[in-house]
């Protein structure tokens, strides 16, 4: 793990991990368009942590779950206080009957007072995730009823504008898998998931170009 891009430099020897996290900065000084954000902690793997910066007016792509939990309306919201335009997409194939969908966010502005509190927020957050107690992550995750009841206010009418196409796709997949009969339909390769999001990044198209 990338810690002192994290802002951590120092790490207790004690740490069961101590020796996963690293120094290295591969990402300083550079700048890029479009970003792919991915840390899902699955079964057979361990959480990555990698940061990149962006350009001005850049394009963010991250994949979530459950646009209507907490995490993710904190996260969405985030985000809208720094890009120009947020957008939620749910490639059919292979994501149709899961909660997993893609955040899309175009003219990143990485030098916005929204920006640098978010990511300092993130960063927060991961410290106490990694370094800190049960009880601390706990705490940490805590959220009062007046700030979900704020974000609501400011993002509610939005969030389901945004979600409504997602929900729609999830809650219509069960219904056909029933008709058609559970497992019959056969798996899209993933490459329909990666030309799906880079259309809607507005980049060219990797798969086709091989």
């Amino acid at each position: 793990m990338l810690a002192a891009e994290m802002g951590v430099t120092a790490i207790l020897p004690e740490h069961p991990e101590a020796s996963a996290f690293l120094p290295d900065r591969p990402f300083l000084g550079e700048a890029f368009d479009l970003v792919f954000c991915d840390g899902q902690v699955l079964r057979t793997h361990r959480r990555p942590e990698w940061r990149a910066r962006y350009r001005e007016a850049g394009r963010l792509s991250a994949l979530l779950h459950k646009a209507d939990a907490w995490r993710s309306v904190e996260l969405l919201h985030a985000v809208r206080g720094f890009a120009a335009a947020v957008a939620l997409f749910k490639p059919a194939p292979m994501h149709a009957k899961k909660s997993s969908f893609y955040l899309v966010a175009t003219g990143v502005q990485p030098d916005r007072a929204a920006a640098r509190a978010a990511v300092e927020k993130w960063k927060r957050d991961w410290y106490v995730a990694t370094f800190g107690t049960l009880d601390d992550y706990r705490r940490n995750r805590a959220t009062s009823r007046e700030v979900v009841e704020g974000v609501l206010d400011d993002f509610g009418e939005e969030l389901c504008r945004l979600g409504g196409p997602v929900w729609e796709i999830q809650e219509k997949a069960p219904r056909r898998a029933i008709k058609s009969g559970w497992g019959s339909q056969a798996k899209q390769p993933a490459q329909e998931d990666a030309r799906a999001v880079t259309r809607a990044c507005g980049s060219r198209d990797p798969v086709a170009e091989r």
